[in-house]
């Protein structure tokens, strides 16, 4: 669980990956336009990829603050099969077809049904 504000994380963004940041900048001008999709698509080729706890929070221990929680699901969506993997651990069905989240970069092959995901116990 992560809580911050907008405008820490815009400013930590800043501070750790500033050739990002420019995209997004990028993104802001043309929001709300009929080129907002092109340049969003663009932005997704062009953006680079960063690992959010190790290039942005692992930086800055003294701007983070840890605490354990008991009692809640860990979801660590940063592989695309893991949302489904997610909403199948508890006991639901994605309401997406699944092939949604095949991306060029996913290292396996994303499962087509819900029950063609093995959860490791």
């Amino acid at each position: 669980m992560l809580t911050a504000t907008l405008d820490a994380l815009w400013k930590a963004g800043w501070t750790c990956f500033p050739d990002l940041m420019t995209l997004f900048e990028r993104l802001c001008v043309a929001w709300g336009t009929r080129d907002e999709a092109a340049i969003l698509e663009d932005l997704y080729r062009e953006m680079p990829q960063y690992n959010f706890s190790s290039h942005l929070l692992q930086p800055a221990p003294e701007r983070v603050a840890v605490m354990e929680l008991t009692d809640v699901l860990w979801s660590d969506w940063g592989r695309p099969e893991r949302i489904a993997e997610s909403i199948r651990r508890i006991g639901k069905v994605p309401t997406f077809p699944l092939d949604c989240l095949e991306r060029p970069f996913a290292p396996n092959p994303i499962p087509q049904k819900a029950e063609e995901i093995l959860i490791p116990a």
